[in-house]
């Protein structure tokens, strides 16, 4: 049999595909490995913490304000590769600012999307100032 037989090819590229695809986008990605990816720990973390969080959902709305954009997003668990799961039910909402303008057309409302960012707080609020967006 030889080493370079069809079969095993196939076998080879499926398993380059399957790599491929089960790792997060490279915006998405971080070499902080105290990341919180989970809705509830975040929203049950003490409000002067200041972690590095990665959040996903369907985007509610988009306001433009002078210097930013407010994003308010119905939290979704997201999988390994950072998608928001729309077979999971909704574990609340959070707000994410975006340094700039950005279109609402860009970021429309159904849309699933994904942050990475700093978590912030301000007496009762909590908010991610974000790093990078991830649309799907």
């Amino acid at each position: 049999m030889s080493l370079f037989s069809p079969k095993i090819f196939t076998i080879a590229l499926f398993s380059v595909f399957l790599t491929a695809c089960s790792s997060l986008p490279e915006n998405l990605d971080t070499t902080n490995e105290s990341v919180v990816t989970d809705y509830q720990l975040w929203v049950n973390m003490k409000d002067s913490t200041d972690a590095e969080v990665r959040l996903g959902g369907v985007i509610a709305s988009v306001t433009n304000l002078e210097d930013r954009t407010r994003v308010e997003v119905v939290n979704l668990p997201i999988d390994s590769v950072g998608k928001p799961d729309i077979n999971l039910d909704p574990e609340g909402r959070f707000v994410a600012y975006v340094d700039g303008f950005v279109d609402p057309v860009s970021l429309a409302q159904g849309r699933l999307i994904t942050f990475l960012g700093q978590s912030k707080s301000r007496k009762s609020q909590k908010w991610v100032s974000m790093i990078t967006v991830f649309l799907f």
